[in-house]
């Protein structure tokens, strides 16, 4: 976490910019499905497990 506030635009490239060249990469290959996983860290400390969509969110800031 510390390296990704020190070098947002580092993390830019990899999280934003590279997920699209994958997507126009399947998209020219005829891929049909994609499957995202993310993390929960929006929710913070969740009060209830697992965690819904509809639980309030609540990040954790991640120079803390």
């Amino acid at each position: 976490v510390p390296e990704s506030v020190r070098l947002p635009l580092k993390y830019y490239q990899t999280n934003t910019a590279n997920t699209l060249n994958l997507l126009e990469t399947m998209m020219a290959c005829g891929a049909r499905n994609f499957i995202f996983s993310s993390t929960a860290a929006v929710y913070g400390i969740a009060e209830t497990m697992p965690v819904n969509e509809s639980a309030p969110m609540n990040p954790i800031n991640p120079s803390q």
